[in-house]
């Protein structure tokens, strides 16, 4: 499919029919991703800064699948960037272990911790 919205089934791709443009299509999904991701990561970093307090963040790095996103990481970015916070992307995500890469922080840290308990 060329400039067409699909969705991936087990066929592959199939076209989804929409009158809208592929503009409109992109707005929609970034408008999406922001208030999923982008906002969640703010209220999230308000509980675990100092006071509350974002701007007492020198800088975060993403971690998990959506730091794999071609979006996702850029958005939260945008979000931190008034408070002054610098934000991992692209080859900046974290490494778990240094070997792991980013998509398995969350195993890996449920494993670390339970580790830490025994």
């Amino acid at each position: 499919m060329f400039a067409k919205v699909v969705t991936l089934g087990p066929d592959g791709p199939a076209p989804v029919d929409t009158r809208h443009g592929l503009d409109h299509v992109r707005r929609v999904r970034r408008e999406a991703k922001r208030r999923v991701f982008a906002v969640n990561a703010v209220r999230a970093l308000r509980q675990v800064a100092p006071g509350g307090n974002l701007r007492a963040l020198s800088f975060v790095v993403l971690l998990g699948g959506s730091a794999l996103d071609f979006e996702i990481p850029d958005l939260i970015a945008d979000a931190l960037a008034g408070y002054g916070i610098v934000c991992g992307t692209g080859t900046g995500t974290g490494n778990v272990h240094g070997t792991e890469g980013p998509r398995n922080a969350v195993a890996s840290g449920l494993v670390d911790a339970y580790a830490r308990r025994r």
